[in-house]
């Protein structure tokens, strides 16, 4: 409840304004009001430290996973912009020569520099681009996982 109730609340703050920072917003309003509902059942109900826990366990799990799929959707990721493009066209299919027009630099490339710059994962150091303290740890996390995966 906890988790559609944050989730409600996510979408009427986007329909008004769409914050910089959007996964850190994300957090705030998910974690917020898991608070605030920690704090209204502990006048309700007694929990044990064991619920708390599997408690959060579940709503970050959630909200997580939520995060990532949020990620694909709210920038148009290559792979369903295709898939959105091809449909489009019925039956009648795209021919590749087609797709590669549409799919542009200012489609493609330049939305996810400027997430990368909002979220302050690269900064511009001339005219180059290089990776933040929060960059490098988040590159990090991937290049560690995908060499343990082989």
């Amino acid at each position: 409840m906890a988790f559609l109730l944050a989730l409600f609340l996510h979408i009427l703050i986007w329909k008004a304004w769409v914050p910089r920072k959007q996964a850190q917003a994300l957090l705030f309003i998910f974690f917020s009001i898991l608070a605030v509902i920690f704090v209204i059942l502990s006048g309700i109900l007694t929990l044990t430290v064991a619920e708390y826990t599997h408690t959060v366990l579940l709503f970050t799990s959630l909200v997580l996973a939520y995060i990532v799929t949020y990620s694909a959707i709210a920038v148009d990721s290559p792979s369903l912009l295709i898939e959105i493009k091809i449909s489009n066209t019925k039956s009648a299919g795209l021919k590749e020569e087609d797709l590669r027009k549409i799919l542009t630099d200012e489609l493609l490339l330049k939305p996810r520099i400027k997430d990368l710059l909002n979220e302050d994962m690269v900064f511009m150091d001339g005219d180059k681009y290089k990776l933040t303290g929060k960059g490098r740890l988040i590159i990090g996390i991937f290049i560690f996982y995908r060499k343990l995966l082989g």
